[in-house]
């Protein structure tokens, strides 16, 4: 099953409640936060105490992208927030295997983010204790307007061949910027988890554009060709 989220960061940040209710209204499987520091990542976007205080207001699964030089000093305050699951940026942990478990002793799930730079077999010593694998589509100073690097795509299927090896479940997330077609593509390398932002957002109608998103999707896997809209 192909689970989509919301990257909440495009949303309104004045109406931060509203739309995680929206969200909820329209089916979303989980609510994706951006937790950066403004050097690893070229911008700031929620902190830990903001994921706390909405998680008093839903149950929704929250997954946390977590885009900071110094991950390790993070990772009480977002245990503390009560997310579900928390990818860990790979290039600034210096440490991979004892940051997984640094978070798995609270039995919260917990994998990696990938640049799309960083090689993908990198992950392979410490894939089988990962829950899931975050794909970032674009450069890391690219802006999220841009189109996504085509590239990224034929990174899942390496990714999905690498998982095959183990018979562990672990999820590939992906999103950011992709047409309709792409990601249909990408469903079809290997990607489970797909993370809608501004297409969401921008929507005359984003309940109903999430459903049929689903039934996009649901196409694509069962052997139809998935064209862009409009």
């Amino acid at each position: 099953m192909v689970k989509l989220g919301i990257a909440i960061y495009n949303g309104n940040h004045c109406k931060l409640f509203e739309e995680i209710e929206r969200c909820e209204q329209a089916g979303a499987d989980f609510i994706h936060w951006d937790v950066s520091d403004g050097y690893f990542i070229p911008d700031l976007a929620f902190s830990p105490q903001t994921i706390k205080t909405a998680r008093q207001y839903t149950n929704i699964p929250f997954h946390v992208h977590l885009g900071v030089l110094k991950p390790n000093e993070f990772i009480p305050s977002l245990i503390d927030a009560g997310v579900n699951l928390i990818h860990l940026p790979y290039e600034s942990c210096m440490l991979p295997y004892e940051m997984i478990f640094d978070v798995k002793q609270y039995a919260i799930q917990v994998g990696f983010s990938l640049s799309l730079g960083t090689c993908i077999e990198n992950l392979e010593p410490i894939l089988s204790f990962c829950d899931s694998i975050l794909l970032l589509t674009r450069v890391q100073r690219q802006t999220k307007r841009e189109p996504i690097q085509v590239s990224s795509l034929a990174r899942i299927k390496v990714l999905k061949k690498l998982i095959n090896k183990y018979s562990k479940q672990i999820s590939i997330g992906v999103g950011g910027g992709m047409t309709t077609k792409q990601i249909g593509e990408a469903v079809n390398y290997g990607a489970d988890e797909i993370v809608f932002g501004s297409s969401f957002y921008k929507s005359n109608d984003p309940i109903s554009y999430l459903h049929n998103q689903r039934i996009l999707i649901e196409k694509g896997i069962n052997g139809e060709t998935i064209l862009d809209e409009g």
